[in-house]
């Protein structure tokens, strides 16, 4: 709930007009693998029938990992925005190649393709696992739903997190890279509203979130 209040104030604040719907579908995650399950396109495909009903003009997915079930269902007919194409159109703007920080399946079907620079690609498996550790970190601590965590202690714990928040970007820092993209929504979460006084430096952090709200409102959708 709460990184999907985060997504929908940034689009909010560019000036959108924006019908949130509160998406019950399962877990995509489950530990570091993804939820084999067919429940997650059939409840993806509920969602895009509902919004097809209230003849929306685009659908924005805030859940990055979620975009790898498009494939899997009807978009009936819907302009399916996500992260990757705005990902995608600031690098072309910017020529430069970020490093991806997300869930590991999304890591992992994004190293298929090497569309995208990420820790794994990069061999820092141990920090591509602190990522992973750090995005159920904030759902413990944010109150969202962790059935798929596994075994993490002090899940729920604010103080564990921001310290393992600091490790995790005092090792980015030191990487030569041209930013990172904060490709999970708990991220920029972990970031604006817990490690808002760590000194960031020089790495550039780039929200998916932001650059959707000024892609749309480029678009003028």
């Amino acid at each position: 709930m709460a990184s999907g209040d985060l997504f929908t104030s940034e689009l909010v604040g560019g000036g959108h007009q924006v019908k949130r719907c509160i998406a019950n579908i399962v877990p995509r995650v489950l530990g570091d693998k993804i939820n084999p399950s067919d429940q997650v396109s059939k409840d993806l495909q509920e969602v895009i029938d509902s919004c097809a009903a209230i003849k929306a003009d685009t659908m924005v997915i805030a859940c990055n990992t979620l975009q790898l079930w498009l494939p899997r269902v009807n978009t009936r007919g819907l302009k399916v925005l996500t992260t990757f194409e705005v990902v995608d159109n600031y690098i072309k703007e910017t020529k430069t190649n970020p490093i991806w920080l997300g869930t590991w399946p999304l890591v992992r079907e994004i190293d298929k393709t090497r569309r995208y620079k990420t820790l794994s690609s990069m061999g820092e498996t141990d920090l591509q696992n602190l990522v992973q550790e750090l995005i159920w970190r904030v759902k413990g601590v944010e109150g969202s739903d962790i059935s798929g965590a596994g075994e993490i202690e002090l899940i729920k714990d604010e103080k564990k997190m921001v310290e393992r928040g600091t490790s995790l970007f005092d090792c980015l820092k030191v990487i030569k890279c041209d930013g990172v993209v904060l490709g999970c929504t708990e991220l920029p979460i972990l970031v604006d509203k817990y490690l808002k006084d760590y000194d960031f430096g020089e790495l550039i952090l780039i929200n998916p979130a932001k650059l959707m709200a000024e892609n749309l409102k480029g678009s003028g959708s």
